[in-house]
């Protein structure tokens, strides 16, 4: 199956010879139990500028952003302290400079105030791996 956004950008890309600016999220839940675990964990986050976003006793929620080469290796280098759960938005984009994926504001909003085609476009993958 083809993403809509993916299409979108391979199609007017080809045209224009520039790359869009293109990011990825990826959510990370591990184990990281207070003591020297945890404190490499927040060590290796800091290289790679991972921010945490939810702390417990035992574990560490974190968030990375970047290429898809960036949040692969984040999740390679975590994962030898136990990733309970992990969730990636996958690749999302828009062009460059004042250039538009297209005319958005010519669109009937879709109830929130974002146009219809943009909210077409929102997907998501999560996944357990518990």
């Amino acid at each position: 199956m083809c993403n809509p956004l993916h299409a979108t950008l391979s199609s007017s890309t080809s045209n224009t010879h520039t790359t869009p600016a293109e990011r990825e999220l990826l959510l990370l839940k591990l184990r990281a139990p207070p003591g020297p675990a945890r404190t490499e964990v927040m060590q290796l986050a800091e290289i790679f500028r991972a921010r945490v976003v939810d702390v417990s006793e035992r574990c560490l929620t974190l968030a990375v952003t970047g290429d898809a080469g960036k949040t692969l290796a984040f999740q390679k280098v975590m994962s030898k302290f136990g990733i309970l759960e992990a969730a990636r938005t996958g690749k999302i984009a828009l062009k460059r400079g004042e250039e538009l994926l297209e005319d958005a504001a010519a669109e009937p909003s879709g109830g929130n105030g974002a146009p219809r085609s943009l909210m077409r476009r929102q997907s998501f993958r999560c996944v357990s791996l518990l």
